[in-house]
């Protein structure tokens, strides 16, 4: 049985921070591996979505995913298109790791709101919450049902706004994102100015 991870996103695009994060819960909750889900589209973003292409975030997703081998990148949702319901993701993946333990990997700021997730009951059967705990969060409690446990990390401080920011002035992207996620996008103009 391993042990699994799960962490979604847009990664539009992955950066340092992400993978922080992605490291400090595995090393938290003894994790084999990370699956790293970018979202087709996001029920939180659906009105803007990504400015990457699926294709091209998935690909700076595995550039990024090299530096650990706990790191694996997964398609599932881009696959899978239209919105990205975390529970329809968390069911498909229990059904292709049957006996594999999944543990969602999410920040203390979302931690309100779960319980308004779709079909949030079932999701809590499904999988334990790894919850990085956030300054200025005050403990957030957790909905009835969900077995959540917090770990703490010292993620850097990355916005993948401001990485999308300076792409479009051509800015130095080093110690934002892995420097082969930076000549992925300069090579691909990913989200040049005007794109």
């Amino acid at each position: 049985m391993s042990r699994t991870g799960i962490f979604g996103g847009s990664f539009d695009p992955v950066h340092l921070g992400h993978t922080g994060i992605a490291r400090a819960a595995a090393d938290a909750a003894a994790l084999d591996e990370v699956l790293f889900v970018p979202a087709g589209i996001s029920p939180f973003k659906a009105a803007r979505g990504a400015r990457a292409p699926g294709r091209d975030r998935l690909e700076m997703v595995r550039l990024a995913c090299a530096c650990d081998a706990r790191f694996v990148p997964c398609d599932i949702e881009l696959r899978r298109g239209g919105v990205s319901w975390t529970v329809d993701t968390v069911r498909e993946i229990a059904a292709s790791r049957p006996g594999d333990s999944l543990h969602f990997i999410m920040g203390e700021d979302s931690l309100p709101s779960l319980g308004a997730w779709r079909e949030a009951q079932a999701l809590f059967r499904m999988v334990e919450f790894l919850v990085l705990e956030r300054p200025g969060c005050a403990c957030a409690v957790a909905p009835q049902g969900a077995r959540v446990t917090r770990f703490r990390g010292n993620p850097a401080a990355v916005s993948s706004t401001e990485i999308r920011r300076r792409a479009a002035a051509g800015m130095d992207l080093s110690g934002l994102v892995a420097p082969e996620v930076a000549a992925y996008i300069a090579a691909r103009g990913l989200y040049a100015a005007g794109g």
